[in-house]
């Protein structure tokens, strides 16, 4: 059985594809496949992508005739295929050193707990600030943990940092194991823009996590990358109430209290004037999710507004 499953899902990404696949098929741990998807892109991404169909690693090349309208179902298309033990979600833009996955198995192998890896990233770019994940993350939470490799319970990287923010910034950094997913996977399509914190948090409540400092992987921020991309201000907090409601009801979350009271200063909260009507529809889907919860936050929001709470920048 190939040990690891890449999957490229790509959109529109013709401009880097080439240098994604190659990042890949170049790299130095060789037991695995690759699966390369394509959305119903209009650019020439077919094209280039045709160029690898007979190559010996790439196992499957899928071309949607509509497009799915998210990443996440490609990413439920690429793990539904996967033959592998691991799976790589190499996104299409961004790409990789060539010891990346041999740094991953070898750490696995060693450390034979871990359900997910992941490196520090090399974030090119003309406008951040911050040249590594690393940095921004050992700036916020005002610490060196993203300075060396550590391994760690997954439930109690929820508690210190996972819960606040999604610190496996870029998905192309990490590999996870395939019989995690059988539950997981499904619930992706319920997201619009987070499906990848969703994803991470998921797989911590049940593993243990190990992490490389070295920037092994690099992400690529452009104005067609994912964090570029227009925002739907209701669906966004749709997704943001669901990652709350999933770490509400995750068992091994220490303080809920300050679990609600962060979601609602920083994801969820919204102007009272120039966003009522956002505020409403967005009360009308989390009620729908979990009511209760939906009560919770609502009270924390107004209460914030009253005290004059402001929320702090995080990315």
């Amino acid at each position: 059985m190939m040990q690891v499953s890449v999957i490229i899902p790509n959109y529109n990404h013709a401009a880097f594809l080439k240098q994604r696949i190659g990042s890949v098929l170049a790299q130095t741990y060789t037991n695995f496949e690759l699966i390369l998807l394509d959305d119903c892109s209009d650019d020439h991404s077919k094209e280039i992508l045709l160029q690898y169909s007979d190559h010996p690693k790439v196992t499957h090349l899928v071309f949607n005739e509509v497009n799915s309208g998210s990443p996440f179902k490609q990413w439920i298309k690429g793990i539904s295929l996967a033959k592998g033990n691991w799976i790589w979600i190499a996104e299409s833009d961004d790409n990789a050193e060539p010891g990346f996955l041999e740094t991953a198995m070898a750490t696995v192998n060693n450390n034979p707990d871990t359900g997910l890896f992941y490196t520090d990233s090399h974030i090119i770019s003309n406008t951040n600030s911050f040249k590594r994940f690393s940095d921004w993350k050992n700036n916020f939470y005002k610490t060196d943990r993203w300075s060396g490799n550590y391994h760690a319970k997954g439930i109690d990287e929820t508690n210190s940092y996972l819960q606040f923010t999604n610190i496996i910034n870029n998905a192309s950094a990490a590999v996870f194991k395939k019989e995690n997913l059988a539950e997981i996977a499904p619930r992706l399509r319920d997201f619009t823009y987070y499906g990848d914190w969703y994803l991470f948090l998921s797989l911590a409540a049940r593993n243990t996590i190990s992490y490389c400092h070295l920037p092994l992987s690099h992400y690529n921020e452009h104005s067609n990358s994912q964090l570029n991309r227009p925002i739907d201000p209701v669906l966004q907090r749709k997704d943001y109430f669901m990652l709350l409601d999933l770490l509400y009801n995750m068992p091994g979350i220490k303080d809920k209290q300050q679990l609600i009271n962060f979601f609602a200063l920083q994801y969820l909260n919204y102007g009272f004037k120039s966003q009522k009507e956002i505020g409403k529809r967005s009360y009308k889907e989390w009620k729908a999710i979990n009511e209760p919860l939906a009560k919770k936050v609502m009270n924390r929001i107004w209460y914030q507004k009253l005290t004059g709470k402001k929320p702090k920048p995080i990315y």
